[in-house]
């Protein structure tokens, strides 16, 4: 039996008075449910319980690794799929639209040339008969061209109207593929984090990534790096902390903490300092 075995044969409360793990934490852990952690926390909790328990927890640590590598292959493939389905196509409307064009005016030129034919031949007719009868079938042979005219003029006009539609319905197309959804903004990290104190105070700091430790002795301004996850504990609360350049207060006679994590800044209790310094208060 491996040790990740034995460890869920245990009950989770005697692994949470060793470990000062929250229970809340510890149930999907122990499940396999990581969704709720990011990797930096989930492999911190298996080495605080390896540590207490003295077991070699390689192979949960293996399954947090392989989840999240296959999480973020799968948020790159759907980012990768999002862009393609965003790609325009063309639209086959203006190809049609000149074909049926092309079709009516060819339809159109037959029939005038078929009427000029026959108008021809009755013209032919009535000179041998009369030179009035002529001059009639001359006006009538006008009006025939004149009505002939009119509906080509009508149907060249109708198609122009169909274009102009197609080609505005495109341009709105192209108009809403081209203005996507912009993202929602992130909100900023930290970049200048200042402790202000009254007077002489200690300052320690632990870094998540490996647990070293820093302290810091003065009275004036201190500097920390909050690029990194880290637990703050300060020796007395009588100081101000600037957060890039939002300054707040404290007046307090016992220890302050707080948490650094993914560039943002909360103030946690002794015992959630603990739980996350493997269950030690400094």
């Amino acid at each position: 039996m491996s040790d990740f075995e034995r460890l869920k044969r245990l009950d989770i409360k005697e692994i949470h008075e060793k470990t000062y793990i929250p229970v809340k934490n510890l149930e999907p852990l122990l499940n396999g449910d990581f969704s709720k952690f990011d990797r930096l926390k989930a492999i911190g909790f298996v080495k605080i319980i390896e540590r207490e328990f003295e077991m070699d927890l390689s192979d949960l640590k293996e399954q947090i690794e392989e989840y999240f590598k296959e999480s973020k292959n799968d948020n790159h493939f759907v980012a990768h799929q999002s862009q393609v389905e965003q790609k325009p196509q063309k639209s086959k409307k203006p190809m049609f639209v000149i074909v049926l064009a092309l079709l009516l005016l060819g339809a159109a030129s037959i029939i005038l040339f078929q009427s000029k034919t026959e108008d021809s031949r009755n013209n032919a007719d009535a000179t041998k008969i009369s030179g009035q009868i002529t001059g009639e079938g001359d006006r009538e042979s006008d009006k025939d061209l004149d009505r002939i005219d009119e509906k080509s003029f009508f149907t060249e006009e109708n198609l122009t109207e169909k274009e102009i539609d197609s080609e505005e319905n495109l341009t709105v197309e192209d108009q809403n593929l081209s203005n996507p959804e912009e993202p929602e903004p992130k909100e900023p990290k930290i970049s200048k984090l200042f402790i202000l104190p009254q007077g002489k105070i200690w300052v320690g700091v632990i870094y998540l990534d490996d647990y070293s430790k820093r302290n810091f002795l003065s009275s004036s301004p201190i500097e920390l790096n909050a690029s990194k996850d880290q637990l703050i504990v300060t020796g007395h609360g009588m100081f101000a902390l600037d957060v890039d350049g939002n300054v707040t207060d404290y007046n307090e006679k016992g220890k302050v903490r707080f948490l650094i994590e993914e560039g943002k800044i909360e103030r946690i209790d002794l015992q959630t300092f603990k739980n996350l310094n493997r269950g030690k208060a400094w």
